[in-house]
């Protein structure tokens, strides 16, 4: 395995660990409180961001990692069904004979 690669899993292990830990803080203190803290913390890392945006990026991480979400395989699915038919209608709009109106039309007969 390569040094990068290395570094890749130790920083996502860090990430799961701090998550991990801002959940423990979370569940002691509360929502409010913990995303105050860690609205001040990335104060001091010169990151601002409000107390709001602090509590949705906690919900979103307590999301993660309680339901296991897969959110990155469905962002990843989605954006290569898009590079898939974004190339289609390319090679199609390549062909002397295709016109715009001629895939539209062809879309709209594959969806009845």
């Amino acid at each position: 395995m390569s040094k990068s690669n290395d570094k890749d899993l130790s920083g996502n292990a860090s990430l799961l660990s701090q998550l991990s830990e801002l959940q423990d803080i979370e569940r002691k203190y509360g929502r409010e409180t913990t995303a105050e803290f860690l609205k001040n913390g990335l104060e001091r890392l010169e990151v601002n961001v409000t107390t709001e945006k602090a509590e949705g990026f906690l919900e979103i991480a307590q999301t993660l990692q309680n339901r296991d979400a897969r959110v990155g395989y469905i962002v990843k699915d989605l954006e290569d069904r898009t590079a898939k038919a974004a190339a289609e209608i390319s090679n199609r709009l390549q062909q002397p004979s295709y016109s715009e109106e001629d895939i539209f039309d062809d879309e709209l007969e594959e969806q009845d």
